[in-house]
């Protein structure tokens, strides 16, 4: 009889477990239906990464619970009795039934055994007459129902309607992914920075931290192109501040002297930098002996020339170039000449150490600016109006080279032929001379303009003088390469002859002999007026290795490599 009870209560089982799972179901349906659509909605008016996954977790994980409950979920047999007796009120038949069936119940003695089994058999009978369909119907709540199907068609909707923050979302994920990339560029960099033995320690440290922290912003920044450029800008601000300018020219400057040099020592290996410059002076001084009082004179002038071009960027390397060339052009023992040679020499050392620290800035600033314009392509900013005032400030200071350059040969110019001579450039130029007979003489000249360019930030390195240049009167000519056959080049070895002027013996005074070189005269055969195509590559090598060397802010490359090819003849 047990047996019998309870193969007939599994189908009742059944039924109520399948009716628990749809309760469940109608119960919580339209509050999961109806979040999803909320937080899609939300993420149409801001930008949430990976919102369609969290909708479809939000979903799948409410499936998943439901699904497990409606499997996991059971019932005993005896409390299916039991609800069976509550809702198709049979008075606990089956549950009193089902206890008394049991092989180990302990019926009471006062209990009469045939009534124990005539109500056993009652149970049974009643049991079997249940059809679970009909006596536990499926509970579908009208309502919730309703709400739950407005839900689904909610979500199907919103994810088949194209969302505004879709672009948004790609435009942040393109900015996170080249912020990626330009944090690894400028890790690059700061091991490049990190393994130059030219740098001075202090500012190299400080260049590195510099480096090192925007790179560690980049690769944490969640995509906000603002902050990113902001950044950056930061990293501009400190790299244009230690940026000297006026250190192109010197570099320049030092160029040519180290060709001169090479030529004048008539080697075929010329200096590549400062310091291999600064032992081929060393070697020239250690033999005095060996040069002629030619090379002496070409190389004083060269000496000469050079310490006028890097006055204003370097007063100290500029003094001991004319130490220098004073004591070969006066021929000054060997002792004071080799003095003055290691003086210039630890002169163009300090030199190569600061235009290691100008070029390492410069490498900055252009990475600093590749960066810039990778996140401004990345987020549609337009950066025109930073690379304009970046480009103002390299006008600035080109100017002010331009103008200093002015001074000093307008003050040069009046001072030849003259007693004394005064000449005004962009700042002040002051030219002197001496001169006897026809009145032939030498007369230098400084121009200093306005300005001072920001004081260093990285390396504590210092601002040099610009001066300012005024707007032509009259229209611009353009300029082509017919419009000159022959151009002035600088000074090569062997130019000019050298004589001495002596004085009369008055019984006053001591007789002086001065050294002084003479200048071709009006149509005098000028070995400074050369071809033009034979000076042109020479240039145009100087300012490709001053491009990659030095920071030119990268709208106005395109204007140096235009304004080479125009002149290329």
């Amino acid at each position: 009889m047990h047996e019998q009870l309870l193969q007939g209560l599994k189908p009742l089982a059944s039924r109520l477990r399948l009716r628990a799972s749809v309760r469940m179901l109608t119960r919580s349906a339209w509050i999961v239906f109806g979040i999803a659509a909320l937080f899609l909605v939300l993420a149409r008016f801001a930008p949430i990464e990976n919102y369609l996954y969290v909708a479809g977790a939000i979903v799948s994980a409410w499936f998943v619970g439901w699904l497990a409950y409606s499997i996991l979920h059971r019932r005993t047999l005896f409390d299916v009795a039991r609800i069976a007796d509550d809702e198709l009120y049979l008075r606990d038949r089956l549950a009193s039934a089902l206890a008394f069936s049991k092989p180990d119940a302990q019926i009471s003695s006062s209990i009469d055994a045939e009534l124990v089994a005539r109500q056993e058999n009652d149970a049974l009978e009643k049991l079997q007459h249940i059809e679970p369909r009909d006596a536990f119907p499926l509970e579908w709540n009208r309502r919730r129902v309703s709400a739950a199907l407005v839900g689904m068609v909610a979500i199907v909707a919103l994810l088949l309607i194209p969302n505004p923050m879709d672009a948004v979302i790609r435009e942040r994920r393109e900015i996170t992914r080249t912020a990626q990339e330009q944090a690894k560029k400028i890790e690059e960099l700061a091991k490049q920075v990190e393994q130059n033995q030219e740098l001075n320690p202090q500012a190299q440290k400080q260049l590195l931290e510099k480096l090192r922290e925007l790179a560690e912003k980049l690769k944490a920044n969640p995509g906000d192109a603002k902050q990113a450029l902001a950044d950056i800008a930061k990293l501009q601000e400190v790299l244009n501040n230690s940026l000297d300018l006026s250190k192109q020219g010197q570099a320049a400057a030092l160029d040519t002297l180290a060709q001169q040099i090479a030529q004048v020592a008539k080697t075929n290996d010329t200096p590549q930098d400062a310091n291999e410059l600064a032992k081929l002076l060393e070697q020239l001084a250690s033999n005095p002996d060996a040069l002629s009082q030619e090379q002496r004179a070409g190389l004083a002038q060269a000496l000469n020339q050079a310490a006028s071009q890097v006055a204003a960027s370097d007063p100290t390397l500029a003094n001991a170039l004319t130490d220098l060339a004073q004591a070969l052009a006066n021929n000054a023992s060997s002792t004071d000449l080799q003095r003055a040679a290691q003086q210039a020499s630890n002169a163009l050392q300090n030199a190569q150490q600061q235009q290691a620290l100008q070029q390492a800035l410069a490498q900055a600033l252009n990475q600093a600016d590749a960066s810039q314009r990778a996140m401004a392509q990345a987020s549609n900013v337009n950066t025109s109006s930073v690379n304009a005032n970046q480009g103002q400030q390299a006008n600035a200071g080109q100017q002010g080279n331009q103008g200093q350059g002015q001074g000093q040969r307008q003050g040069q110019g009046q001072g030849q032929g003259q007693g004394q001579g005064q000449g005004q450039g962009q700042g002040q130029g002051q030219g002197q001379g001496q001169g006897q007979g026809q009145g032939q003489g030498q007369g230098q000249g400084q121009g200093q303009g306005q300005g001072q360019i920001g004081g260093g930030v990285i390396g504590g390195g210092g601002g040099g003088n610009t001066g300012t240049v005024g707007g032509p009167n009259g229209q611009n000519k353009d300029f082509g390469t017919q419009d000159a056959n022959t151009v002035y080049s600088p000074f090569s070895a062997g130019q000019g002859k050298q004589e001495n002027v002596s004085g009369t013996d008055t019984g006053g005074g001591q007789t002086t002999t001065k050294n002084t070189k003479t200048s071709p005269q009006p149509g005098a055969n000028n070995s400074s007026l050369v071809p033009y195509s034979q000076v042109f590559q020479q240039y145009n090598q100087i300012a490709g290795q001053a491009m990659q060397n030095s920071y030119i802010p990268a709208g106005l490359k395109d204007y140096v490599k235009d304004y080479f090819s125009n002149l290329e003849p």
